[in-house]
Parts: C-alpha cells; sequence; structure tokens
C-alpha cells in the first residue's frame, strides 16, 4: 500500500497485488527439466497464465495528471513521459527531468551517471539535444531516443516564443531504461516487446 501523488501534487491511496493462476503442486518427470529425476512442483504449459499484478487506486487520479509524476510498479517508481488515448503510458526508469533553454547547458544526474546537456537546435515543434557529446536525432513532444550508453531521452514539452529574441525551451527526462504499457497488448521493454507479458 501507499500514497500516489499525481503533477497536480494531489495524493491518492493505492494497493498492489499478485494473484499467482489456479497451479496445483504435484510430483512429475520431465526429461527437458531433469533426466529421469522425479520433481515436486508445478508444471506450466507455454501460454498459460502465471500471474496478474494489479495497482489499484482508492480513487482514480485523472489520466491527463499522469505526465511528469512518479507511478510505482513492483516496487520500484516509473516516471510517466506522456500517455495517449487513455490505453498507452511511456515511462521512463529512474528519471530526472529538467527545462532548457537555447543558449544553456545544465547538468543532470540518472542511476550516478551526469548528463550535460544543451540544445544543438530547437524549432516550434522539435528540438535536438547534445548529451555528453552526443547528438539526438530531431525529437517532437512525447518522443524518446535511445542514446549510446543504454539511458533514453524523452522529450515533453517544446515551448518557444515565435519572434525576434523570444525564448525557446525545451522540457526532458533521461532515464535508464525505458517501459511502454499499452492496454491489452504485450509491453515494450527497451523498444523490445516481450511476449507474452502483457
Amino acid at each position: 500500500d501507499g500514497e500516489y501523488t499525481d503533477n497536480d501534487n494531489d495524493e491518492f491511496s493505492y494497493t498492489q497485488q499478485i494473484d499467482l493462476a489456479n497451479w496445483t503442486l504435484n510430483m512429475f518427470d520431465d526429461n527437458d527439466y531433469k533426466t529421469d529425476t522425479p520433481s515436486v512442483g508445478v508444471k506450466i504449459a507455454g501460454g498459460s497464465q502465471v500471474l496478474n499484478y494489479t495497482l489499484e487506486f482508492t480513487d482514480k487520479p485523472y489520466w491527463s495528471d499522469l505526465a511528469t509524476s512518479d507511478v510505482p510498479l513492483l516496487g520500484k517508481k516509473y516516471y510517466v513521459l506522456s500517455m495517449t488515448e487513455n490505453t498507452t503510458l511511456n515511462l521512463l526508469d529512474s528519471a530526472a527531468d529538467t527545462t532548457l533553454s537555447e543558449g544553456e547547458t545544465k547538468t543532470i544526474t540518472v542511476g550516478g551517471k551526469p548528463y550535460e546537456v544543451g540544445i544543438n537546435f530547437i524549432g516550434s515543434s522539435t528540438v535536438k539535444l547534445d548529451i555528453n557529446g552526443e547528438t539526438t536525432n530531431t525529437l517532437s513532444a512525447a518522443e524518446t531516443q535511445r542514446l549510446s550508453d543504454g539511458a533514453y531521452v524523452g522529450v515533453k514539452s517544446i515551448n518557444t516564443q515565435d519572434y525576434a529574441g523570444g525564448i525557446k525551451r525545451v522540457e526532458f527526462a533521461i532515464g535508464k531504461g525505458k517501459l511502454k504499457l499499452v492496454g491489452g497488448s504485450d509491453i515494450q521493454l527497451n523498444d523490445n516487446t516481450v511476449t507474452g507479458l502483457k
């Protein structure tokens, strides 16, 4: 059990639960497991359900208030980079976020590693970032890119004043890993689909 705080600083109580499938403990002999050796345990057929993990809020937070908050999942906190259509969450593991103005350089630390970040290019809806000497692709809001060290950078928003001398800012996050949850579909961990884990 715990308390979750959304991006409006509203607090919501939640519970977490793991329900195992209906397994039967018995003795079996499986040569693929141990040759000619009886074993006591649970034999699960391929494709069978193993467990359900449920995170349930006592009072439901607004979907739109999840972005830029830390959501607890299985004992870890994940930073909500973006969400779409009430069914998709893009999460970063152990993320740090900041806002950067054009011409400015900042250093943020993620998992004990420093990342020096500057803006290479910023337009009205796209940005390129220089991160520890590495230049990202052109990114729009809610897009991510994997860095050479395996971390992910995700753009939260781009705000520009389109006139001479106008301020241009990007809000972004860097995390150690990326988790994409889509309702009813296999999850994606670091851009790789995990088959059978929905």
